[in-house]
């Protein structure tokens, strides 16, 4: 069973969906990179800020580092980590500092320790966070370090991706709809011109071609029409051509068939008459002899001729056979030569 292909409309509307879900996609994810980045700074900028808010406000004295920094952390709501430049911890609002370890390779505080402000994104190993670490350059000894969750900026970020979601489906959407609205009014005089064609392949030869109002199918269906009108000429010029030769035919005594294959194509009414009215291919043609000739004459040789007699009283046919080498027809003629036997006979 044939498959029917699918439509240009459809094919159109299906690559159109596929671009624009890829490049939609794509926009997506970049964008969504560059919220990330941009929702990062902008934590970053806020926790610099604090961080030198917090740096101004330290005490000299260590013992009241500890204090400060909770409160400050409390405050703020940061966490404030007070570091030595060896990497120990003096004070940290959210835990002990005796119980925590050694900071100097972490990266934040490995910049801060080369004068600049050093910033880290990480799981914390002592409260088990993801938290973004700002660590500031030392100052009277000290290197302040703050800390907040990721969780807000990540919750910022899914909620930002929701909407773009939201608002990039309705932008699907909408462009679908756009395409198949542009594809249907494109495709309309299209599919008239295939149907108009379709007309004429089955004989309406008269059948109209509407105008498109797109140059380049008005072109086309002109020239399809020309065509069709020029089909129909000829096709009016061989019928004609077949009545004049039936017309000839039939009014000569000789038998005339046209083999084309082994198939009958044509028999005038006199061969209708030695050969039998239903017959319709060279294999239903007797006696026997008149397929020999009809192959011999189709194959290697132009012409073959044998006489048979046939009927009661018996009657003798002069048969021939002849390749006809334009048409590729074999022409087969019998003529009743009784009374010229006969005559020769006396």
């Amino acid at each position: 069973m044939h498959r029917r292909s699918p439509s240009f409309r459809r094919r159109l509307v299906t690559w159109y969906a596929i671009t624009l879900l890829v490049v939609l996609a794509g926009l997506g994810l970049a964008l969504d990179q560059t919220l990330r980045s941009f929702l990062l700074d902008q934590l970053t900028d806020s926790l610099t800020a604090q961080a030198r808010a917090i740096q101004h406000a330290l005490p000299a004295d260590e013992p009241d580092l500890q204090a400060t920094a909770e409160e400050l952390g409390g405050e703020l709501n940061v966490r404030v980590t007070v570091i030595a430049p060896d990497g120990t911890v003096l004070a940290d609002s959210a835990s002990d500092p005796a119980t925590m370890e050694n900071h100097s390779t972490r990266p934040e505080v490995v910049d801060a320790l080369r004068g600049r402000v050093g910033v880290a994104s990480r799981t914390s190993a002592t409260v088990g966070t993801a938290f973004r670490y700002v660590a500031l350059p030392a100052r009277d000894g000290v290197i302040v370090r703050v800390a907040l969750p990721e969780t807000e900026t990540r919750e910022r970020l899914a909620s930002l991706r929701l909407i773009l979601l939201f608002w990039g489906l309705v932008a699907a959407g909408v462009g679908l709809l756009g395409v198949w609205l542009i594809a249907r009014h494109t495709m309309r005089p299209l599919e008239n011109l295939s149907r108009s064609v379709a007309d004429i392949s089955e004989g309406a030869a008269e059948t109209e071609i509407p105008k498109s109002g797109i140059a380049e199918l008005d072109h086309l269906g002109e020239a399809v029409a020309e065509m069709a009108t020029e089909i129909d000429a000829r096709i009016s010029d061989i019928q004609r051509e077949q009545e004049v030769r039936d017309l000839v035919l039939s009014a000569l005594d000789i038998g005339i068939v046209l083999i084309d294959g082994d198939g009958i194509a044509y028999a005038n009414p006199p061969a209708r008459t030695l050969i039998g009215k239903e017959a319709g291919r060279v294999q239903e043609l007797h006696p026997a002899v008149l397929g020999k000739l009809i192959s011999a004459a189709g194959s290697d040789e132009d012409r073959a001729a044998a006489d048979y007699e046939m009927g009661y009283p018996a009657r003798s046919i002069a048969a021939a056979a002849m390749w006809l080498e334009r048409s590729g027809l074999v022409m087969l003629t019998l003529t009743d030569v009784t009374e010229a036997r006969r005559v020769e006979a006396l």
